[in-house]
C-alpha cells in the first residue's frame, strides 16, 4: 500500500522465518489455488493489517518474472 503521493510504503515487521525476524517487508504472500493476485493480495493484506479490503480494490502495477524460477505480482490499492 502506497500514500497517495507514493513517497510513503506501508511494510511490516517480520516475526518469522527465523532469517526475516526483525526485518521489514512489504506486505503480501502466495497466491492460493483458485486465487487471482487481486485476491490473494486482499486476503493477505487483511492477514497481514487487519484492514479489510475487495479483490477489485487491488490494481496490477507491475510483474516481475524469471522465467521457470518465479513471478512475482506487484498490486497497489487504487
Amino acid at each position: 500500500m502506497l500514500s497517495p503521493d507514493y513517497k510513503q510504503v506501508a511494510l511490516i515487521t517480520k516475526n518469522k522465518p527465523s532469517w526475516q525476524a526483525n526485518k521489514l517487508n512489504g506486505i503480501g504472500g502466495k497466491i492460493e489455488s483458485g486465487e487471482t493476485p487481486s485476491e490473494a493480495m486482499a486476503r493477505e493484506f487483511e492477514e497481514e493489517t487487519g484492514v479489510i479490503t475487495s479483490p477489485n480494490e487491488w490494481v496490477k502495477f507491475v510483474v516481475l518474472i524469471r522465467q521457470s524460477i518465479y513471478e512475482v505480482n506487484l498490486l497497489l490499492l487504487g
